[in-house]
């Protein structure tokens, strides 16, 4: 089957796929990112792009050769602001453009071929040492050749986003980012974007790639054309939407009993944020989960309590603190609690169950 046709039905399942997320708002921000980049790099604007957001614990990008370029949730949560996001876009085009997978391959086997004809002897002699040693070596080459095409395709990169006005350090600063905030969450995976160490490796690579001198490769530029300021980036849309999907995130880990990957995402959010009634809400939820003994149970109060206190607080902290202060033989503080709970929300699907609360001695 012709690669075209593989592409075009891939594009089609994730289109249809329950994981595409369906946000025109977000699109249009994406599609503004990549028009962005091709409108101020006529090298760029070859290849009619697609862009949406899937839905993703863990960062990742990928873009397929007829243009279909892909960001998860996952990414967009744990990067700082809209350059950093525009970074990854660049370097995923850069690749396509180049034809980074396609020229790989085929450096990739000629190299191999290159380095059996001359051992098909030391093969023969030896098959277990030689066909060991020969499988290292082959790994190695084959890595060295990938490396240097990604370099390639950063420089490109990096130029395409001096040329978009947006901040080249921005590569570096959000693979950075991402590698803290998977070491913090303890997460890891084989792919690069949720990999600390690959993630490590491109970071050094990045910072040899921008010293390099003389210009940097297919882009024609040098370290010192890098430092113009950057245009000015609107922030409005960017931060609302990392926050909604590291919550989102935070909650599944909170459904998983994934402790440590749920705490440091909510560190991070008030960390960017400031503390909020949402952050703390989720705080008060998990120690509950946790500490499900009668002995725990006034810290587990103490914890909603301080939910409470915060402006934006749910109405569904009210409604638990009723709940645990009636567990705890506190009526008077439990009727005050579905009192609030009740007018901050009063058609909620559970508003007749609260009122029975009250109704009853």
């Amino acid at each position: 089957m012709p690669e075209s046709v593989i592409e075009e039905r891939l594009e089609a399942g994730y289109s249809a796929g329950k994981d595409l997320v369906r946000d025109p708002a977000l699109d249009h921000e994406l599609e503004r990112i990549v028009t962005r980049i091709r409108s101020a790099n006529p090298d760029a604007a070859d290849l009619a792009v697609r862009i949406h957001a899937l839905r993703g614990t863990l960062p990742s990008a990928f873009a397929l050769q007829n243009g279909a370029l892909y960001v998860s949730t996952g990414l967009i949560a744990r990067l700082g602001d809209e350059a950093e996001l525009a970074a990854v876009i660049a370097a995923q085009l850069a690749s396509v453009i180049r034809h980074d997978t396609t020229t790989g391959e085929s450096e990739v086997r000629a190299a191999l071929l290159r380095r059996l004809i001359p051992n098909l002897l030391a093969i023969g002699a030896t098959i277990g040492l030689a066909g060991g040693a020969i499988s290292r070596a082959d790994t190695e080459a084959r890595d060295k050749i990938l490396l240097g095409l990604q370099a390639q395709s950063d420089a490109v990169a990096l130029h395409w986003l001096a040329q978009s006005g947006y901040d080249p350090a921005a590569f570096a600063r959000g693979l950075k980012r991402l590698s803290h905030a998977l070491s913090a969450e303890q997460r890891s995976d084989t792919t690069e974007l949720a990999n600390v160490k690959a993630l490590d490796a491109r970071i050094a690579q990045l910072g040899e790639t921008v010293a390099t001198d003389p210009p940097l490769p297919s882009a024609g530029i040098t370290p010192a054309s890098l430092a113009g300021a950057p245009a000015s980036i609107p922030r409005d849309w960017f931060r609302p939407a990392a926050r909604r999907f590291e919550l989102d995130i935070a909650t599944q880990d909170l459904e998983r009993s994934n402790g440590v990957g749920f705490l440091a995402l909510l560190e991070a959010v008030d960390r960017d944020d400031g503390a909020g009634g949402v952050t703390a809400l989720m705080r008060a939820d998990y120690l509950r989960q946790t500490r499900a003994d009668l002995a725990s149970l006034p810290e587990v109060i103490g914890a909603y309590q301080a939910c409470t206190a915060f402006k934006d607080a749910p109405p569904r902290a009210f409604r638990e603190l009723g709940y645990l202060h009636r567990r705890n033989g506190e009526p008077a503080l439990a009727r005050a609690d579905f009192l609030e709970y009740l007018k901050r929300a009063p058609t909620a699907a559970d508003a007749p169950i609260v009122r029975s609360y009250l109704e009853s001695p």
